[in-house]
């Protein structure tokens, strides 16, 4: 009778054994699910990082790049009035000197 509760108790021990290697195998099957969604939401942290990174980076772009369009048309809109101011000089220039030839050729008629 001893051998057998010693025989009970063995096989118990080794059920209680495959047990407890179920429950760990188990266990490391979620450890190793739960890395790897930690993993994946560190890779998609660092992605978003990135992509901030290059939004702030291309807006600075755009910022510099509407300023320099604004210098730009500002110089074009400096150099189109220089341009009708020096037009208008040589008009009134052109205006004088044919006002001169014909008052010489009014005193010559």
């Amino acid at each position: 009778m001893a051998r057998d509760k010693l025989a009970k108790q063995l096989e118990e021990l080794e059920q209680e054994k495959e047990r407890l290697r179920e429950n760990l195998t188990r266990l490391e099957g979620e450890k190793r699910s739960n890395n790897f969604g930690k993993y994946e939401k560190e890779k998609m942290r660092a992605d978003l990082e990135r992509a901030e990174s290059d939004k702030a980076r291309l807006a600075a772009k755009v910022e510099a790049l509407s300023a320099e369009k604004i210098s730009t048309e500002k110089r074009a809109e400096e150099l189109s009035r220089q341009e009708a101011r020096k037009s208008s000089t040589q008009q009134v220039r052109g205006s004088s000197k044919t006002a001169r030839r014909d008052f010489y050729i009014n005193l010559r008629a």
